[in-house]
């Protein structure tokens, strides 16, 4: 069994973030021919201070996305989560021959837009930030936030590497 600290919050549910956790906002769409039925995209907790990402095969914080390879709109995803650095899985790495990827910092007690991927034509991942542009429509998208909903501060990080789990 694989154990996660976050979770997923309904739209209805998002209304601010606790003292001890932080509350990431992600979107997802697919602009290009994806061959599969979903698109998935995982941002993983990671440590800046052992540069990898967090936990073994048993733990790791993690948030997950799938939307429906028709997805042209983007469709946001909530997290509460512990608060930290998030970034891309390396099973989803949007260049995986680079050295540094962003990083993307979820703090305690706040709202946090991380950004919106998207599956573009060109076969990539393509990381948008439309702020404070977006802020309208997530405060349209999510009516019972009681709080600013803020961008993610980003730092480049060193590639994540996957960890081989074996008995």
């Amino acid at each position: 069994m694989l154990l996660n600290n976050v979770d997923a919050i309904p739209h209805a549910k998002v209304i601010n973030s606790k003292q001890d956790r932080g509350i990431a906002i992600v979107g997802v769409a697919v602009e290009g021919v994806w061959n599969y039925p979903r698109f998935s995209l995982s941002l993983d907790e990671y440590s800046l201070e052992k540069q990898a990402i967090t936990g073994n095969c048993w733990r790791f914080n993690r948030m997950t996305t799938s939307v429906p390879k028709e997805t042209k709109s983007l469709q946001y995803f909530v997290f509460d989560l512990a608060p930290g650095y998030y970034t891309y899985s390396p099973f989803n790495l949007p260049n995986p021959h680079s050295e540094q990827v962003q990083g993307f910092h979820v703090p305690a007690g706040q709202i946090t837009y991380i950004g919106d991927f998207i599956y573009t034509e060109d076969k990539s991942i393509e990381l948008r930030r439309n702020y404070p542009g977006i802020e309208a429509e997530l405060k349209q998208a999510y009516p019972n936030i009681k709080s600013t909903v803020k961008l993610a501060e980003t730092v480049l990080v060193k590639r994540p590497h996957l960890f081989l789990c074996a008995p």
